[in-house]
């Protein structure tokens, strides 16, 4: 009898430990994260990191700013275009640069607040990542500030893909692009502290 006993609790553990585990799957695959930690949906992209060049190049970007972006999009979504983040004040990342919901309705250039999923279209994303860009410069992302002296140095990939630059486009951000001593241009210095205007970031 105790030997029968001590059998069942064995398989009731066991059981039970598979449950938890399949329970905390479905919860990951319905999206359920904690706070902070990058999420993803399983029906977006992985782009190549030339796409990426080429959805930067159409937006009007400098194309002094080209790997810049690339690399900054790597390291906000690993250049996922489904990549969503959950920030402790309530507002939302999304996309292949992370774009902020603060941006919603709010920055001309970027979808309007009830049009929050086109975030996650990677061109659309780029768009507003734009427009971002031409109010605030390189300094708007955390994962380039993170990782800024890889980024400012990170080759501008070849284009793949279909876009097309759009000549005449290229945004600037406030204050122009002074240049370092190598010629390359240099970002334009912004202040981060928290009373900054609406950042494409986690926080």
């Amino acid at each position: 009898m105790n030997r029968t006993r001590a059998v069942g609790m064995v398989l009731v553990g066991v059981l039970a430990g598979c449950s938890n585990e399949a329970l905390d799957e479905a919860s990951d695959e319905a999206g359920g994260s904690a706070e902070g930690e990058l999420r993803s949906r399983y029906d977006g992209r992985v782009i190549s990191e030339s796409e990426v060049a080429s959805l930067v190049r159409s937006a009007g970007f400098p194309e002094s700013h080209v790997g810049r972006m690339v690399c900054t999009a790597k390291y906000e979504s690993r250049f996922y275009e489904r990549a969503s983040n959950q920030n402790s004040g309530g507002s939302i990342d999304r996309g292949l640069f992370q774009v902020n919901s603060v941006h919603l309705g709010g920055t001309n250039g970027c979808p309007s607040r009830s049009n929050a999923e086109s975030l996650f279209n990677a061109e659309t994303n780029t768009r507003c990542a734009a427009a971002i860009f031409r109010m605030q410069g390189m300094n708007a992302w955390y994962g380039y500030r993170a990782h800024r002296r890889e980024c400012d140095r990170y080759p501008a990939p070849a284009s793949g893909g279909i876009a097309v630059p759009r000549p005449g486009t290229e945004p600037t951000p406030v204050g122009g692009e002074p240049t370092d001593t190598d010629g390359q241009a240099e970002p334009t210095p912004t202040p981060d502290t928290e009373s900054d205007a609406q950042p494409a970031e986690r926080r």
